[in-house]
């Protein structure tokens, strides 16, 4: 059974110091390399932990404040650029009109973690549709209605 590798508290901070610098670098090396790609937002996010495996960073690219087709259209364009696929979701907030579809692009770039992101609002028809699917799928997952 293997230990974790701890370190100091200063090495810690210098870990993360390190890797918020190298998400720093891939976010402007994103930008700079793709000008022609939407982007709403970068958000980034570095996490320095005693423990190395677990320090880490993110660089997020949100795509809102336009119409859902050319967001979604953006994340799968980002997803392409970044060699990776995009995963959509359809989320219910049940008991309520509120649902949502979540595109989402993730890939390693120079150890970082690069996310795209954006939401599509279905039609009220959509909707109905997911959640009529989704209930028979429950029925036939439970054995069926008797």
């Amino acid at each position: 059974m293997s230990e974790k590798t701890e370190r100091s508290p200063l090495a810690t901070i210098e870990a993360f110091e390190s890797v918020a610098f190298r998400a720093a670098q891939v976010g402007r090396q994103l930008l700079a390399e793709h000008p022609d790609l939407l982007v709403g937002e970068v958000r980034v996010h570095a996490f320095g932990y005693r423990d190395p495996e677990s320090t880490k960073a993110e660089v997020e690219i949100s795509i809102f404040n336009t119409d859902a087709v050319r967001a979604t259209d953006a994340v799968r364009a980002w997803a392409e650029a970044l060699g990776t696929e995009v995963d959509v979701r359809f989320h219910d907030a049940k008991n309520t009109a509120h649902a949502f579809e979540y595109h989402h692009a993730e890939q390693m770039v120079n150890g970082i973690t690069v996310s795209v992101v954006a939401t599509r609002q279905p039609t009220h028809e959509e909707i109905t549709a997911w959640r009529t699917a989704s209930s028979a799928d429950s029925k036939d997952a439970a054995g069926g209605a008797q």
